[in-house]
């Protein structure tokens, strides 16, 4: 996605590198510094987060801390991969729309922080996809919460709910939608000039075919061609119980070999050849084959809707609770093809007597993350009828809006099970989010608790 290039760009112009062919050494380092720095401030907004939902400050802190020394976060800081930029995004994001709806709740304008909020979102999108998955569901839920809240306003909660409540909550969520609309409708432009493609990304096809991963040997008869080598390369990464959904950079040399063979569309390009919007030969033979490996795709999950959703329930079952981020292995020596290396070609664990300790503290906070993400679930599920049987008019509203990112955290994990397959690293877009919902909930308990004393 177009903002992390931009976001390496400029680290590129600090560092005063150039930005092609390579990554410089200087550059890299510009940018761990500028990630680390913003998954800290993303551990402040967190905080502030808590505080505005009225969340007791010791609490908060210990939110805040324990988002900032989350291992995964930790390690995807120091790795040239949007995954520090998205969080920071979307914990930006989160902050001004859980203070819009502070400011909304005390009947003040949140005209600014709608506005920003849906920028925010914009911004998260651009960097990962996903993250519209993520923002759709929360308008959508948003939009139940204020329906109900505005007719509970209507009998008991007239007081706390005041007649104009509905016309501003209205108005801040479309807001939202239209500060992030013209960005996001911008890129899909984009590709759609540089491709014929009217999306957000063209690497659709190499993803959404793990939904349908074991289905190949059902395709039509025209497309007999794929299924052969997809069935074939299945069952090489497929034995004794393993699943592995993402074997097509496996087939990827049979496939580009056996191109005439399948009836790909070839897509339009109306800046083929064209200055800097140039489109080469090879990298448009790959945008095509994977457009047609998503048609096929989609049509298997059309015709077998019933194995379609049952490999997204089974991967969601078996994947989404994972939240390991076991340390890169200890090497010796690196190439310019190994996995894991740093930009000065050296190990990436500078100091590998260490790296026994980070496996122990991954393996300790592993289930932390996982029982947070149970807890999410659960809040996802019951929230609500908690807020059915709430009788506290003043925190119906942020009741209802911790349930909204709730169920768009859990929406978003199955989105990938549902459109292409999940692991481990995407989970970590949402720890902020997770943090903020759980903590919400443990001072709900508190409060209740201290009531009933």
């Amino acid at each position: 996605m177009p903002l992390y290039p931009f976001f390496l760009g400029l680290m590129a112009f600090i560092a005063r590198r150039p930005v092609y062919p390579d990554i410089a050494k200087r550059t890299a380092d510009a940018a761990v510094v500028a990630q680390s720095a913003l998954v800290l401030f993303a551990a402040i907004l967190i905080y502030d987060i808590l505080r505005k939902l009225g969340v007791r400050a010791r609490l908060a802190f210990w939110g805040g801390l324990f988002f900032s020394l989350a291992g995964g976060l930790c390690e995807f800081e120091m790795i040239i991969v949007p995954q520090s930029l998205a969080i920071f995004a979307l914990v930006l994001a989160c902050w001004f729309f859980v203070r819009g709806i502070t400011k909304l709740q005390r009947a003040e304008s949140s005209t600014l922080d709608s506005i920003c909020a849906g920028l925010s979102f914009s911004a998260a999108v651009l960097v990962r996809t996903e993250m519209l998955v993520f923002f759709v569901i929360l308008l959508g839920s948003m939009t139940i919460v204020v329906a109900f809240t505005a007719w509970r306003g209507r009998d008991n909660f007239e007081r706390a709910v005041p007649n104009p409540f509905t016309k501003r909550a209205t108005g801040m969520l479309l807001l939202m939608s239209f500060a992030a609309a013209p960005a996001i409708l911008a890129c899909m432009s984009l590709n759609y000039l540089a491709t014929g493609r009217m999306r957000l990304t063209s690497m659709m096809g190499y993803q959404f075919y793990q939904s349908v991963y074991n289905l190949f040997d059902r395709v039509e008869p025209q497309d007999r061609a794929l299924g052969q080598i997809m069935v074939k390369y299945y069952r090489l990464s497929n034995s004794d119980g393993h699943i592995k959904r993402d074997y097509i950079w496996n087939a990827l040399d049979d496939l580009r070999l056996h191109t005439g063979e399948f009836p790909i569309k070839r897509g339009r390009y109306p800046f083929h050849a064209v200055g800097s919007m140039k489109m080469t030969q090879a990298a448009a033979e790959v945008i095509d084959l994977g457009n047609y490996i998503e048609q096929v795709a989609r049509g298997l999950a059309r015709r077998n809707i019933s194995a379609w959703l049952h490999n997204a329930a089974d991967d969601f079952a078996r994947s989404t609770f994972d939240f390991r981020y076991t340390p890169p292995p200890a090497v010796t020596t690196v190439t310019a093809r190994s996995d894991v290396r740093s930009v000065d070609m050296k190990p990436v664990l500078r100091y590998p007597a260490l790296r026994p300790l980070m496996v122990w503290v991954d393996r300790l906070q592993a289930p932390l993350l996982s029982g947070l993400y149970a807890c999410t679930i659960g809040i996802a599920l019951f929230g609500p009828l908690l807020l059915m049987k709430a009788s506290d008019s003043k925190t119906l509203l942020l009741d209802g809006s911790l349930w909204a990112l709730a169920l768009s955290t859990v929406g978003s994990f199955f989105s990938y099970c549902l459109l292409a397959a999940y692991y481990s690293q995407y989970g970590i877009f949402f720890v902020g989010v997770m943090v903020v919902t759980f903590i919400y909930g443990v001072e709900k308990t508190l409060r209740l608790r201290e009531h009933e004393q």
